[in-house]
């Protein structure tokens, strides 16, 4: 899996040793999940939608396996 950035978008090797990069759907869905049940800090996920353009996946499941596997994330604006 791609990790992520807080930014999105390519993990740096500076972001990736200092623990701030997130690589697969079940680490990420961790990580919201967490954030959502700390009631101290105001979590809003959005989503820009664009994650499963020209991966292997999109290619042969389209709209299909996208909306499954945003189901883990739950996003609240996509």
């Amino acid at each position: 899996f791609e990790q992520t950035s807080r930014d999105s978008g390519v993990c740096e090797p500076q972001d990736a040793a200092s623990g701030n990069c997130y690589g697969g759907f079940a680490r990420l869905a961790t990580l919201i999940r967490q954030y959502r049940a700390d009631k101290s800090i105001p979590t809003l996920y959005l989503d820009a939608g664009d994650l499963f353009e020209g991966s292997t996946l999109y290619t042969f499941y389209k709209w299909e396996i996208a909306s499954k596997m945003m189901s883990f994330l739950k996003p609240d604006v996509m």
